[in-house]
């Protein structure tokens, strides 16, 4: 079974940010083998969407063309404008840039990837945010045709449900941009908005959390949930990113009973936040999930705690 590095928040167009992830893309070929890995982005590939994707979807396809590495990605709210602006039509060019010959027809989530015994299921957490009022702000929103399905085709809890059919999935991985239950983290971790909160009683992490926030949080989380409680094949790891934090929230710490929950951070270090490349292996203990670090310069302090 082949192993998973979770990349997330590269902000391609920031600083020498696309440099970095260059770089990046060398140490992984050299480093890691195609046949037993396969990688995982949690959207905000780009910083501004504005700016075009062509340098992000060059490196992308070489990781994908010249480095044989199966590469998948789902957007993230920068990826649909400027982070706190989005604008509808950067869908269409998303998917033409990254998912061009790696998923059939027009832009469509969830889009579903099987491979060596894994179901990936990516979701677009922004998809519900492209109305005028809404697309102001970093907030998220799968909307229920995106979980519950429509007419257009199956949502998350469909898929979920033939999985089991066959027999040939033994795990199941979902991954989406926003983090899907602690839009909080961030300012954990950074010392002067933590000393700001103090002083102005939580203000900064109840306005930074709300607008970072996953609207429909509790509608994923209990089907995800009810999944792993009636099915065989569960999902075994919720990937994403956003928060810029780095936490695990496994097994006990992960409220909807998930045995992995991982937020990849920046995984280019964007604004020197926290940066954790992960390689998982679903065929043994979370605990045995390497940290590694890809980047040049080095990926800094780890965070210790989870969330």
């Amino acid at each position: 079974m082949k192993k998973i590095i979770h990349l997330s928040d590269l902000h391609m167009g920031h600083g020498d940010l696309a440099e970095r992830f260059e770089h990046m893309v060398s140490h992984i070929s050299e480093r890691c083998d195609p046949d037993e890995h396969v990688i995982v982005i949690t959207g905000d590939l780009v910083e501004d969407a504005n700016d075009g994707y062509a340098r992000a979807a060059s490196l992308i396809g070489e990781l994908r063309q010249k480095h044989r590495f199966t590469t998948l990605v789902v957007p993230g709210n920068h990826d649909y404008g400027t982070g706190n602006h989005a604008n509808r039509k950067f869908v269409a060019e998303f998917w033409a840039a990254f998912m061009a010959g790696q998923t059939e027809g027009p832009p469509k989530y969830p889009v579903v990837h099987d491979v060596d015994g894994i179901r990936f299921i990516g979701l677009d957490s922004t998809l519900g945010e492209l109305n005028f009022i809404d697309s102001m702000g970093a907030e998220g929103e799968l909307t229920d045709a995106q979980i519950h399905g429509s007419n257009g085709g199956p949502g998350l809890a469909q898929i979920l449900q033939q999985t089991d059919t066959g027999g040939a999935i033994r795990h199941i991985v979902v991954y989406l941009h926003h983090h899907p239950f602690d839009p909080y983290a961030r300012v954990r971790l950074r010392e002067e908005l933590r000393f700001l909160d103090r002083i102005l009683g939580s203000l900064i992490t109840d306005t930074l959390g709300f607008f970072h926030r996953l609207k429909d949080s509790d509608d994923l989380g209990r089907v995800l949930k009810q999944h792993n409680e009636q099915h065989e094949v569960k999902v075994a790891a919720l990937l994403y990113g956003h928060n810029h934090a780095g936490l695990d929230a496994n097994g006990d710490k992960n409220p909807w009973g998930i045995e992995r929950g991982y937020d990849a951070g920046t995984s280019t270090r964007k604004d020197d936040m926290v940066c954790v490349h992960r390689v998982i292996n679903l065929s043994r203990d979370p605990a045995d999930d390497e940290r590694t670090c890809f980047l040049a310069d080095g990926c800094g302090k780890h965070p210790s705690h989870t969330a």
